[in-house]
């Protein structure tokens, strides 16, 4: 059959199969797959990877998956795969069909940052940074970047996903999300709903900002910095304020510690929380429901912990009666819209009474975000106690991925593909695909995740 230059996007499979092969390599998950983790796993994208690449023209048979749970183990798998592809196209007179690896490198260590999801970009150091590696580490990034580099050199397609490898320029790039994206994502959605450009330095909104230690300081780091990109002109301008004192208008990016603390048991988030609002030198030390007006968990594990300590403490209401007008952008008609809901706007804060009493207990649920759609939390997100949380657009990840597969595999360059741009790689530039995140509240939740078939509707408990 003749293969055509694809100038169609969406090809009929009859028309144009191809011919050529695709190896994919992904960690394996986690063993605790538990209710309180994120939706985003290998193990729902691969099946969505597969799908899409069918779709472009890619035999289903053409197909093969490897998971490996060390990088030792998936630089040896790819060796393998690389070397057998070579002698079986040596042995034919004409090198038949195509290869694309694609490739998602196992992180040195995600036992800790599990709760920022697979997905989460950890690249490794390059050769020239003075990190601490194991030298198993060592020898198996020395491996893939040798294989991955014959490979190329051989013909085939390298993609990588997720995690970058130096010394290996890829063919393409896809980045599903990162540290920075997910916390500035919030930050952003925070500072809308609750309306902080009308707020004022003598009635600023209190915010307070948990960041969960991972094992990763530069993951730590990350988060915060995408936050306080959004938040710091807010607290410069005294138009925000926090609780405890841990974030000023002197705070900048390297002062992540003063708002990070060990989140490794469920309810950490909420005893950090608790007492963040009971700090001793502020007016609030004696009241039992201090006012809070913004909580940035920075992901669900920690949401999940404060909804629990805060339904305790005795704080009532929802996000939606939080100035009701404001939703996550680009709202089609959700779940809550059908039913019939008391809103009502929060009143300005430059309404309120001036006569500031310390005893003054302000119930109102606070405005809470997140990151990972955990199934434990959705319906924290239904009722409106988990504003809203955050997902990597994994639909149109696959979709993109699978378009710029099939353009190499018919010799075209992938960047041809609409939605793979220029980005960023080590020091050099390669076609990128951005996964993007999408923000999720209860009006978008059916749309986002639902539909999709990311989660179901009795994981929203619905």
């Amino acid at each position: 059959g003749t293969t055509g230059t694809g100038s169609t996007s969406t090809p009929s499979a009859s028309s144009s199969a191809l011919t050529g092969r695709v190896s994919i390599f992904v960690p394996s998950d986690p063993i605790e797959l538990s209710q309180n983790l994120p939706v985003g796993t290998w193990a729902k994208f691969v099946p969505e990877m597969t799908t899409s690449l069918v779709k472009e023209g890619f035999s289903k048979k053409s197909i093969s998956t490897t998971t490996s749970s060390t990088l030792e183990e998936q630089s040896s798998a790819i060796q393998d795969a690389v070397v057998k592809t070579m002698s079986s196209s040596s042995s034919k007179s004409s090198s038949s069909e195509s290869m694309t690896l694609i490739v998602a490198p196992v992180p040195e260590d995600t036992t800790t940052d599990i709760h920022f999801g697979d997905f989460l970009s950890r690249p490794y150091p390059d050769s020239t940074s003075t990190a601490s590696q194991s030298q198993e580490t060592v020898q198996a990034l020395n491996r893939l970047s040798d294989v991955l580099q014959l490979a190329k050199q051989s013909g085939m397609h390298v993609v990588l996903i997720s995690n970058s490898i130096p010394d290996v320029t890829p063919d393409l790039f896809v980045r599903m999300s990162s540290a920075s994206a997910i916390g500035k994502m919030q930050a952003r959605n925070l500072v809308e709903k609750l309306r902080l450009d009308s707020a004022t330095s003598s009635h600023p909104r209190v915010i307070e900002v948990l960041l969960p230690q991972t094992q990763s300081e530069d993951i730590d780091k990350a988060v915060f910095s995408g936050i306080w990109s959004v938040l710091k002109p807010y607290f410069t301008s005294g138009k925000a304020v926090s609780a405890s004192k841990t974030l000023t208008s002197s705070t900048t990016d390297d002062d992540w510690k003063s708002v990070s603390f060990d989140a490794k048991s469920a309810s950490a988030s909420g005893d950090e929380i608790y007492r963040r609002l009971h700090h001793d030198d502020s007016d609030s030390a004696g009241v039992t429901t201090p006012r809070i007006d913004g909580i940035i968990a920075s992901n669900d594990y920690v949401a999940s912990g404060v909804v629990k300590k805060l339904t305790k403490m005795g704080y009532t209401g929802s996000a939606a009666q939080i100035n009701p007008s404001i939703t996550v952008p680009g709202i089609v008609e959700g779940i809550i819209g059908k039913r019939d809901l008391q809103r009502s706007p929060v009143p300005d804060p430059s309404d309120a009474p001036t006569d500031e009493s310390t005893e003054e207990n302000d119930s109102q649920w606070p405005i809470i975000t997140g990151y990972g759609a955990n199934v434990s939390t959705l319906p924290s997100v239904v009722n409106g106690h988990l504003w809203m949380t955050t997902v990597e657009d994994r639909g149109s990840a696959a979709t993109l991925l699978a378009q710029a597969c099939a353009r190499m595999d018919r010799g075209g360059k992938p960047s041809s593909v609409e939605g793979v741009d220029s980005g960023n790689y080590y020091d050099s530039k390669v076609p990128t695909i951005d996964a993007g995140l999408v923000a999720v509240s209860a009006t978008n939740l059916k749309a986002a995740l639902i539909d999709p078939g990311y989660v179901s509707l009795a994981d929203a408990g619905l």
